[in-house]
Protein backbone atom coordinates (compact mmCIF):
# COMPACT_ATOMS: atom_id res chain seq x y z
CA UNK A 1 0.00 0.00 0.00
CA UNK A 2 1.18 3.64 -0.66
CA UNK A 3 1.90 6.52 1.67
CA UNK A 4 2.79 8.84 -0.95
CA UNK A 5 0.47 12.08 0.95
CA UNK A 6 2.06 14.84 -0.72
CA UNK A 7 2.76 16.00 -4.35
CA UNK A 8 5.82 16.08 -5.00
CA UNK A 9 7.04 12.87 -3.55
CA UNK A 10 4.59 11.51 -5.65
CA UNK A 11 5.91 13.87 -8.62
CA UNK A 12 9.48 12.37 -7.71
CA UNK A 13 8.41 8.89 -7.76
CA UNK A 14 6.66 8.96 -10.65
CA UNK A 15 9.92 10.85 -12.27
CA UNK A 16 12.04 7.94 -11.11
CA UNK A 17 9.91 5.39 -13.24
CA UNK A 18 9.89 7.44 -16.14
CA UNK A 19 13.97 7.55 -15.70
CA UNK A 20 13.67 3.60 -16.05
CA UNK A 21 10.92 3.43 -18.92
CA UNK A 22 13.65 5.70 -20.49
CA UNK A 23 17.02 3.70 -19.68
CA UNK A 24 14.47 0.51 -20.66
CA UNK A 25 13.97 1.76 -24.38
CA UNK A 26 17.86 3.00 -25.00
CA UNK A 27 18.01 6.76 -24.00
CA UNK A 28 21.65 7.26 -23.06
CA UNK A 29 24.55 9.55 -22.59
CA UNK A 30 25.15 12.33 -25.24
CA UNK A 31 21.88 11.15 -27.13
CA UNK A 32 19.99 13.52 -29.37
CA UNK A 33 16.62 13.05 -28.94
CA UNK A 34 13.18 15.03 -30.39
CA UNK A 35 10.43 14.37 -27.82
CA UNK A 36 6.93 14.26 -30.08
CA UNK A 37 4.01 15.99 -28.40
CA UNK A 38 6.02 16.58 -25.41
CA UNK A 39 3.25 18.18 -22.72
CA UNK A 40 4.18 19.54 -19.18
CA UNK A 41 7.51 17.86 -19.47
CA UNK A 42 7.55 15.01 -17.30
CA UNK A 43 9.21 12.55 -19.84
CA UNK A 44 11.03 14.79 -21.24
CA UNK A 45 12.79 15.94 -17.99
CA UNK A 46 13.36 12.19 -17.62
CA UNK A 47 15.08 12.13 -21.48
CA UNK A 48 16.94 15.08 -20.69
CA UNK A 49 18.34 13.76 -17.48
CA UNK A 50 19.63 10.71 -18.99
CA UNK A 51 20.90 12.64 -22.03
CA UNK A 52 23.15 14.37 -19.79
CA UNK A 53 25.24 18.01 -20.55
CA UNK A 54 26.70 16.62 -23.96
CA UNK A 55 23.23 15.61 -24.86
CA UNK A 56 20.52 17.50 -26.32
CA UNK A 57 16.50 17.03 -25.92
CA UNK A 58 13.84 18.69 -28.17
CA UNK A 59 11.07 18.92 -27.35
CA UNK A 60 8.19 19.52 -29.53
CA UNK A 61 4.37 20.14 -28.93
CA UNK A 62 1.73 22.08 -31.34
CA UNK A 63 0.43 23.86 -27.40
CA UNK A 64 1.92 26.42 -25.09
CA UNK A 65 -1.01 25.35 -22.90
CA UNK A 66 1.52 23.63 -20.30
CA UNK A 67 4.29 25.50 -20.74
CA UNK A 68 4.45 27.22 -17.59
CA UNK A 69 4.55 23.62 -15.56
CA UNK A 70 7.09 22.40 -18.41
CA UNK A 71 9.38 24.89 -17.59
CA UNK A 72 9.01 24.65 -13.98
CA UNK A 73 9.50 20.56 -14.49
CA UNK A 74 13.05 21.52 -16.27
CA UNK A 75 14.13 23.47 -13.32
CA UNK A 76 13.11 21.52 -10.95
CA UNK A 77 15.04 18.54 -11.97
CA UNK A 78 17.92 20.91 -13.23
CA UNK A 79 17.92 19.99 -16.86
CA UNK A 80 16.75 23.34 -18.80
CA UNK A 81 19.80 24.03 -20.32
CA UNK A 82 19.18 20.50 -21.83
CA UNK A 83 15.94 21.15 -23.70
CA UNK A 84 14.86 23.36 -26.63
CA UNK A 85 11.09 23.74 -26.49
CA UNK A 86 9.94 24.39 -30.08
CA UNK A 87 5.75 25.03 -30.37
CA UNK A 88 4.95 23.10 -34.04
CA UNK A 89 2.36 20.64 -35.06
CA UNK A 90 4.53 17.65 -35.53
CA UNK A 91 2.77 16.66 -38.75
CA UNK A 92 5.09 18.80 -40.24
CA UNK A 93 8.52 19.89 -38.79
CA UNK A 94 10.11 20.69 -42.05
CA UNK A 95 12.09 23.48 -41.62
CA UNK A 96 12.40 22.80 -37.77
CA UNK A 97 14.40 19.39 -37.52
CA UNK A 98 16.81 18.54 -40.03
CA UNK A 99 16.48 15.04 -41.44
CA UNK A 100 18.65 12.27 -39.76
CA UNK A 101 19.07 14.78 -36.65
CA UNK A 102 17.81 12.47 -33.81
CA UNK A 103 19.74 9.15 -32.29
CA UNK A 104 16.03 8.67 -31.01
CA UNK A 105 12.79 10.13 -31.60
CA UNK A 106 10.31 9.59 -29.20
CA UNK A 107 6.60 9.88 -27.90
CA UNK A 108 4.90 9.49 -24.28
CA UNK A 109 1.25 8.93 -24.55
CA UNK A 110 0.90 11.14 -27.34
CA UNK A 111 -1.95 9.26 -28.92
CA UNK A 112 -4.46 10.06 -25.75
CA UNK A 113 -3.70 13.67 -25.99
CA UNK A 114 -3.40 13.71 -30.01
CA UNK A 115 -6.40 16.34 -31.23
CA UNK A 116 -6.36 15.18 -34.72
CA UNK A 117 -5.69 11.46 -34.93
CA UNK A 118 -5.74 11.58 -38.53
CA UNK A 119 -2.29 13.13 -38.50
CA UNK A 120 -0.84 10.20 -37.01
CA UNK A 121 0.29 9.08 -40.85
CA UNK A 122 1.90 12.08 -40.89
CA UNK A 123 3.25 11.93 -37.90
CA UNK A 124 4.52 8.93 -38.00
CA UNK A 125 6.66 10.10 -41.59
CA UNK A 126 8.24 12.66 -39.47
CA UNK A 127 9.50 11.26 -37.03
CA UNK A 128 11.46 8.76 -39.06
CA UNK A 129 12.31 11.35 -41.56
CA UNK A 130 13.91 13.57 -38.28
CA UNK A 131 16.13 10.40 -36.60
CA UNK A 132 19.04 8.89 -38.13
CA UNK A 133 19.54 5.68 -40.32
CA UNK A 134 20.48 3.44 -37.04
CA UNK A 135 18.35 5.64 -34.78
CA UNK A 136 15.21 4.44 -32.83
CA UNK A 137 11.65 5.62 -33.08
CA UNK A 138 10.06 4.91 -29.89
CA UNK A 139 6.17 5.45 -29.31
CA UNK A 140 5.28 4.27 -25.51
CA UNK A 141 1.73 4.55 -24.46
CA UNK A 142 0.05 3.40 -21.25
CA UNK A 143 -2.52 0.74 -20.25
CA UNK A 144 -4.62 0.10 -17.85
CA UNK A 145 -4.05 -3.52 -17.91
CA UNK A 146 -0.52 -4.85 -15.34
CA UNK A 147 1.26 -7.31 -16.02
CA UNK A 148 3.29 -6.97 -13.19
CA UNK A 149 3.50 -5.32 -9.79
CA UNK A 150 5.77 -2.49 -11.39
CA UNK A 151 3.40 -1.94 -13.93
CA UNK A 152 0.49 -2.10 -10.95
CA UNK A 153 2.34 0.71 -9.00
CA UNK A 154 2.99 2.92 -12.07
CA UNK A 155 -0.58 2.53 -12.94
CA UNK A 156 -1.81 2.98 -9.47
CA UNK A 157 0.78 6.49 -9.13
CA UNK A 158 -0.69 8.11 -12.22
CA UNK A 159 -4.23 7.50 -11.07
CA UNK A 160 -2.76 9.23 -7.90
CA UNK A 161 -1.81 12.04 -9.49
CA UNK A 162 -4.74 12.66 -11.14
CA UNK A 163 -3.44 12.17 -14.15
CA UNK A 164 -6.42 12.21 -17.04
CA UNK A 165 -5.89 9.11 -18.79
CA UNK A 166 -6.86 6.60 -16.75
CA UNK A 167 -10.02 8.98 -15.78
CA UNK A 168 -11.40 8.83 -19.20
CA UNK A 169 -13.15 6.16 -21.03
CA UNK A 170 -11.76 7.63 -24.26
CA UNK A 171 -11.08 4.32 -26.87
CA UNK A 172 -7.77 5.38 -28.75
CA UNK A 173 -6.76 2.86 -31.07
CA UNK A 174 -3.32 1.38 -30.91
CA UNK A 175 -0.43 2.60 -33.52
CA UNK A 176 -0.01 -0.65 -35.23
CA UNK A 177 -3.80 -0.08 -36.07
CA UNK A 178 -3.59 3.31 -37.75
CA UNK A 179 -0.04 2.19 -39.20
CA UNK A 180 -1.98 -1.16 -41.02
CA UNK A 181 -5.22 1.35 -41.94
CA UNK A 182 -2.83 4.10 -43.46
CA UNK A 183 -0.09 1.49 -44.86
CA UNK A 184 3.14 3.11 -43.55
CA UNK A 185 4.02 0.25 -41.79
CA UNK A 186 7.29 0.59 -44.13
CA UNK A 187 8.49 3.59 -41.80
CA UNK A 188 9.14 1.58 -38.68
CA UNK A 189 12.48 0.71 -37.52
Amino acid sequence: MWTITDAKTLEDAIFDLKLKLAQKIGVKERMKIVDVGCGQGGFTASLARIVGLGGQVIAIDDSDEYRAEFTARLERYKVKERVIFVLNDASNLTGVVSDNFADMVVSYRLLEELRHPESMPEIIKEMTRIVKSDGKVCLTELSLKAENKAEETYIRLQKESGDCFFNSAREIPCTADILRRERLTQFIR
